[in-house]
């Protein structure tokens, strides 16, 4: 069979065929960019910005830009499963960076959920300290972090002894 060379292409089948070397089939129309912010949020667009960012696929964004923490691949995964789970119960070897991660945990609650109060509690007083140390340590070397909760008394504190 003979291939109709003359013949124009559709602006379809251009799409198709600037595709095709991807070996997927993309439906545009599907598409949406997250940061267009809906019209019922225009006034309080942080609320959506909130929305988006407490999504656990945001993750990374967060710790890496936010908090400036750059978490493991396999870290983000913990943390992943720790946001979904109702009451997330972290068990680990050593190395695994598990007062780290609570820290950062503990962090990420406070900011895309505020007014909830954060209680670390350990087996033994040196260990909660340790997670509050990291927690001190990551609002003290992330400058964003800082910036965002300024007008206030804000950052990690000790209430009651």
């Amino acid at each position: 069979m003979k291939l109709n060379t003359k013949r124009k292409l559709t602006k379809q089948e251009e799409k198709i065929l600037e595709n095709a070397w991807l070996g997927i089939d993309i439906d545009e129309s599907k598409l949406s960019n997250i940061l267009d912010v809906p019209t019922q949020f225009k006034e309080d667009s942080n609320l959506w910005y909130t929305n988006i960012m407490s999504n656990p696929d945001y993750i990374y964004f967060l710790c890496n830009y936010i908090l400036n923490f750059q978490p493991a691949p396999f870290q983000l995964a913990i943390l992943q499963e720790m946001w979904n789970r109702k009451f997330p119960m972290l068990i680990g070897s050593r190395g695994l960076g598990k007062t780290s991660l609570m820290a950062v945990y503990a962090l990420l609650r406070m900011i895309l959920m505020p007014g909830r109060k954060i209680v670390i509690a350990g087996a033994a007083f040196r260990q909660s300290r340790l997670v509050f140390e990291y927690m001190e340590n990551i609002w003290k070397e992330s400058p964003l972090l800082r910036d965002m909760f300024k007008d206030s008394e804000n950052g990690p504190f000790v209430t009651g002894k």
